[in-house]
């Protein structure tokens, strides 16, 4: 799903999984913490994608001139 392009899809997914693991498990279990690294890295990857985009193309219009 993320990578197909559906970050909304993926982190409202993965923010129902992160309230899930916390009520049933606890903040400390194991599974709790690799589903809240999973929810950043899916929250986080859209910004990520639009920082390079804009450093690319900065890059682009300086060559270009």
């Amino acid at each position: 799903m993320e990578r197909a392009g559906e970050h909304g899809e993926a982190e409202h997914l993965h923010r129902q999984n992160v309230a899930d693991r916390l009520r049933v498990l606890g903040p400390d279990h194991p599974d709790t913490l690799t589903s809240r690294r999973a929810f950043e890295r899916v929250s986080i990857a859209p910004r990520s994608s639009l920082r390079r985009i804009r450093h690319w193309s900065r890059r682009v219009r300086r060559s270009n001139t």
